[in-house]
């Protein structure tokens, strides 16, 4: 069966609430998601004869993205290299996350505009413990998406003190159509329901990963005016599969009295504590630098780090997209002069 007028929008140019504000990205930073969705709709109708004739129109689809932070941009921007399906995505811009949480230029990070639902919010609170927020966002799925509107409420997750789990609840209206054997192009109109249970872990400041399951029911009329009904369900699942850390960029060049930086007096301002012949001469001005400079090559690989087993219905044989490889040398190096 086809799908007709129904199905995921075009990825967006910008995807905003995709991470939390202010979170700070190292250098070499790799993450890997995958995204699970089912989607069934049942339409029944009365066929030419007046027999009641139930038809099934069922997707399901998985996918995968994953990024390497590259570096820092103008205003701070953290730069990405992608790849979706393991395949690089080395034609289109490449994108970059705003200290909002907002990643530009999204392209395949569109798959993982669903963390709106968790992290968005007109005035969105701190993440603690007793915490609620309303939500209201699309989620696509394999046959159109579904604009949710949820009450999210957090509590520490009892696997993990330092991870949070938000409990959703919300409803959504039905509005699109599909292609039925026997019945024609079906315009849809209903609402429905939905649960769902996201984590965060408070620790690296990141969505663990979220799902949801849907649930409506409502008219479906065709072409000629012949009216049926319709039952869809649908869930799905976003997680964060796999996760490097990245190398902290160093301290920007600042006056002194930044660690790494020094202030020299002059002589006259020195403290005696014996003849002026034992004292040590101050250091030269010329140089910025007390130690060696950063090093020119890369440190050894930062290992994955352990996520916490949140419970996310997910395949545990999925494909998973290789992220690009981490930049040869992590932040530009600076030569004392």
């Amino acid at each position: 069966m086809t799908v007709a007028a129904l199905g995921d929008p075009p990825a967006p140019g910008s995807v905003p609430n995709a991470f939390l504000a202010n979170r700070v990205f190292g250098v070499g930073e790799q993450h890997v998601y995958l995204i699970e969705r089912h989607q069934t709709v049942v339409v029944r109708f009365r066929s030419s004869d007046g027999s009641v004739v139930n038809k099934t129109v069922s997707r399901d689809d998985r996918q995968s993205v994953a990024f390497t932070v590259e570096g820092y941009g103008e205003g701070g921007a953290v730069e990405l290299a992608v790849a979706a399906d393991a395949t690089p995505n080395a034609l289109q811009p490449s994108p970059s996350i705003r200290s909002d949480g907002t990643i530009a230029a999204a392209g395949p990070l569109a798959l993982i505009a669903p963390a709106a639902l968790v992290l968005g919010g007109a005035s969105p609170p701190p993440l603690d413990d007793g915490a609620k927020w309303n939500t209201n966002d699309p989620l696509p799925l394999p046959l159109g998406a579904a604009f949710l509107r949820l009450v999210n409420a957090a509590t520490v997750w009892e696997g993990d003190s330092g991870v949070l789990q938000i409990a959703a609840t919300g409803t959504f209206d039905t509005h699109g159509s599909i292609d039925v054997a026997g019945f024609g192009v079906a315009a849809l109109r209903g609402g429905g329901s939905v649960t769902g249970v996201s984590f965060v872990d408070t620790r690296e400041r990141l969505l663990l990963g979220s799902t949801y399951a849907l649930h409506s029911s409502g008219n479906a009329v065709n072409r000629r005016g012949d009216s049926g009904t319709y039952m869809m369900k649908a869930a799905y699942t976003i997680k964060l599969a796999h996760y490097v850390a990245g190398l902290m960029p160093p301290p920007p060049m600042a006056p002194s009295g930044v660690p790494g930086l020094i202030e020299t007096a002059p002589p006259d301002n020195i403290m005696h504590g014996g003849p002026t012949d034992e004292l040590s001469h101050p250091a030269a001005t010329d140089n910025i630098f007390t130690s060696s400079p950063l090093p020119s090559q890369s440190p050894e690989p930062v290992p994955d780090v352990s996520l916490p087993p949140v419970p996310l219905p997910v395949s545990s044989d999925a494909p998973l997209a290789s992220p690009p490889m981490r930049p040869p040398t992590p932040y530009p190096t600076r030569t004392p002069r």
